[in-house]
Formats: structure tokens, sequence, C-alpha cells
């Protein structure tokens, strides 16, 4: 798979084209015809000091006759660049703050920028804030003495700390394939969910402190289920080869005594159900389902599951 060739979600809750303008102080003269999107590719809870991705287009659409002689954007939120891809090489910040320095935009000419920002290390929200100016870097609010357009683009996104139950990131690359919600077991957090994927240019979120309900007119639903479900969400739905760990807090059951996993999802042709009951082979990694059930001592257990499919998943 090609990790630089970006995925879109198609349906962004979040996504957001700003075609009013606001401007930063008295302007002589018409607005720029700046036509301003940003898309936020980022999972519905961040977790903090992971990644948060942005897709952002900027344009100078005909049939305006007008050039819009220097462009400028920034985030002003104080997260850092992670990494970013941009169709003007060269003109935004590596790491740091994004400033970026596009010069002109031309009638007819646009700009893409795809960027992973680090999310704060603390605090429950995340207030990402990018800023177009047509005159320079606006850094302080407040202060802002420029004359000329400034169209602005917020987003509110959760944050989920070390010892919460949700855990989500950007997967850009390698180092963000795998991620993990609060993993200290005590009767406080009676499970932990580790989910590791092997493609990039997604988000993806895990939580836990579920339950789980079969779906309607099962035929294969358990009697009976232990533990806390874990609920797994890569890609927005799309299929994937999804590694999932769960640990407990003592369930009340020894690994041999774990009959299986059920699993249920949901996607474009309706609700599927599935128990996976094959163990996975002790070496090599699985291509298709399977789960296994071990001892971490102290009564507490781990489930090593193996999806194809996003969902959520109990053992029983």
């Amino acid at each position: 798979m090609n990790r630089n060739i970006p995925r879109l979600l198609g349906a962004l809750t979040l996504a957001s084209t700003l075609v009013a303008l606001a401007f930063a102080g008295p302007v002589a003269g018409t607005a720029a015809n700046l036509q301003f999107k940003v898309d936020n590719l980022s999972p519905s809870v961040v977790s903090q000091g992971a990644l948060g991705a942005f897709y952002i287009t900027a344009s100078n659409p005909e049939p305006n006759t007008s050039n819009i002689s220097q462009l400028f954007l920034t985030e002003k939120s104080g997260a850092g660049v992670y990494a970013i891809e941009n169709s003007r090489p060269g003109t935004c910040t590596m790491s740091g703050q994004l400033l970026c320095n596009f010069g002109a935009l031309r009638v007819g000419e646009s700009i893409t920028v795809r960027v992973a920002l680090t999310a704060p290390s603390s605090g429950a929200n995340w207030h990402p804030d990018f800023e177009f100016s047509s005159t320079g870097y606006v850094i302080d609010k407040g202060k802002n003495k420029s004359h000329g357009d400034l169209f602005i683009k917020t987003f509110d996104i959760p944050l989920a700390g070390a010892n919460d139950d949700s855990a989500g990131t950007y997967v850009w690359d390698a180092p963000h394939e795998s991620f993990h919600d609060g993993l200290t077991l005590s009767s406080g957090n009676k499970q932990s969910t580790t989910v590791t994927v092997f493609e990039a240019n997604f988000a993806a979120s895990a939580a836990d402190a579920l339950t789980i309900s079969c779906i309607e007119n099962s035929t294969m639903c358990p009697s009976s289920f232990f533990g806390e479900a874990s609920e797994i969400t890569v890609d927005a739905g799309a299929n994937h080869l999804i590694h999932v760990v769960i640990q407990m807090y003592r369930p009340g059951r020894n690994p041999n005594q774990v009959n299986g996993v059920y699993h249920t999802w949901t996607d474009t042709s309706g609700d599927h159900e599935e128990n996976i009951t094959n163990a996975c082979p002790t070496e090599g990694t699985p291509t298709g389902t399977c789960f296994t059930a071990t001892s971490l001592g102290n009564k507490n257990i781990q489930l090593d599951v193996w999806l194809t499919h996003n969902g959520r998943v109990n053992g029983w």
C-alpha cells in the first residue's frame, strides 16, 4: 500500500467549508475571493499526545479576476506539526507551530495541505484553530493589527487521558499503528484495550467499559458474557486486519473456561455477527479471525483477538 496517498473519509461529520468572510480589521475595497475548507480526519476522540489530522484546501476560483498577492496559514492551538504533505513544497514548517507562507494565489489556483498535529498532553478538549490571512501570520488573539482578510476555522476534539476507557489517533505511519487506553488494571479499570493495525492513513479509536447486545434475530448469541465489551473503529468501518489485545481484571474465568469471542459489526449491507472460536496459530501472523486466552496472574486474563472488521467484541 502506498502510505502517501491520503485516504479522505467519505462522511466527515466535522468537515466544514468556510465561504463567508471574516475581517480582522477595517478593509478598503473588496474582500479576497478565497474559498477555504478544512476536513477533520481525526478520530472522534484523540488520546493525549497522539495525532489528529486535517486536510486543508484553499482556492481562488474563476470567474473571479483578482489574484491574491500573498497568503499565509497558521494553526494556533499550540499543537506541533508531526508530518505534513503540501502541494506547494517548502512553504510550510515541518515541525513546531504550523506556519505556511504560500506566496501568491492566482485566479484558478488552489493549495492542498494534509497535516498531522500532535495533540496536547493534558486537558479534556483540544481546539485546533486554523487561520488563513492575506497579510501575515496572526499569532496572538486580540493583538491582530491586520488590515487584510482573515479566514478562521476551529474544532472541538475530545481528548482521552492515560487512564481513560477510550483512545484514538490518526494513523499516519508505522509508529502510530498501535495504541491503547488505560492499561493499569484495577477494580476501577476492569479492562484495557490495545489496537494494532498494519496499514496507515486513516483514523482509529477504541473504547471499553461497554456492554454488548446480540444483533436482532441472532443465530449465535451466547447465553452469557464475561468482562466488558470493547469497541474498535478503524478507517470509518473499512475492512482491515486488526489485532485487539484485551486485558481483564479478575473476570471470574480462567483461560481454559473461555469459549470464544462474540463479535458484532455494521456496514453498508446491515448488521453482522460471528462467534470467534478458533485458536490463533502459535507462530506467524494470523490472516483471519481467531483468539487466544492466557493468564496474566493474580486472577487477571488476556484475550488476543484478530479481526477483519471493526465492531464490538465480548468474551463468553
